[in-house]
């Protein structure tokens, strides 16, 4: 988001900070934002923000773009920390960022205040969010809460999907039906329903290609998912496997031509 055409008004007095009423403006929308804070000796005493925005639009590259049709949100002491609270309604939105595997990077630090600050932010979407990266492409509807910390942020709600495929060892399969839901407040950790289906047709040496309608599904929590995969006509996982991955069953792998004495593997090898 770009600032432009904005001017803050924030009037010293002592130890206390005052943020008159200003409206700024974030690529092309208005945000206003008003609030007190004052500092002693041991750090920051009162503090206590709020705000609005309106049609704003966010673009980081190769991680998401959208853009934030109205919004509230307040920043303030509480407890013994801080809480950045709201409510966001999202009219358009894109989630660019691969899906990558590893071990999880040692959870950063951002300085006492920040990691002090606890979430309660609500979000919604118009049915025109997507997840477009190199694991889906699919249109889902998303109504969440962001919780958790700075350092360690979570989510508690649900993302349903409506359209669109994911990909499986670089078959895209059609989704018929899938949800995310967020229902752990110490970790990101959602439990996963996903049903995709795609059509192929093996390869054969012998004969006319055979057709198969190949079913992949997802179930259970992120961290102990379960992945199946059936089809009609029946296939063991096996001959499955090697359809998405070859193009042909294991026996189709290894049976040859008459002709010309290649076995379908070798004549795919060489395609």
């Amino acid at each position: 988001a770009r600032l432009s055409d904005s001017q803050l008004e924030t009037p010293l007095s002592g130890s206390r900070v005052t943020l008159a009423p200003s409206p700024l403006r974030f690529t092309g929308g208005p945000v206003t934002l008003r609030g007190t804070t004052s500092w002693n000796a041991p750090g920051l005493g009162d503090f206590d923000f709020k705000g609005s925005c309106a049609k704003v639009k966010v673009d980081l590259p190769r991680l998401l773009k959208g853009t934030l049709e109205k919004g509230s949100f307040s920043w303030a002491r509480h407890e013994d920390g801080f809480l950045l609270s709201g409510n966001l309604d999202i009219s358009e939105g894109r989630w660019l960022k691969d899906f990558e595997t590893g071990e999880d990077e040692p959870g950063a630090t951002y300085g006492d205040f920040l990691d002090r600050t606890r979430f309660s932010v609500r979000f919604r979407g118009a049915q025109n969010l997507w997840l477009d990266n190199n694991m889906a492409r699919c249109r889902v509807d998303a109504e969440a809460t962001l919780t958790g910390s700075w350092p360690a942020p979570t989510l508690l709600g649900r993302f349903t999907a409506l359209e669109g495929h994911v990909l499986y060892l670089d078959r895209r399969f059609v989704i018929e039906k899938g949800s995310a839901v967020f229902d752990d407040a110490t970790v990101i950790n959602p439990q996963l329903d996903l049903s995709a289906a795609t059509t192929l047709r093996s390869y054969s040496a012998t004969g006319a290609p055979q057709p198969y309608a190949i079913r992949f599904t997802v179930s259970g929590p992120l961290d102990r998912m379960a992945l199946g995969l059936s089809s009609d006509p029946n296939l063991s996982q096996a001959d499955i496997v090697s359809l998405l991955t070859f193009g042909a069953t294991q026996q189709e792998m290894v049976t040859r031509n008459p002709r010309t004495g290649a076995s379908t593997g070798e004549t795919l090898l060489t395609r």
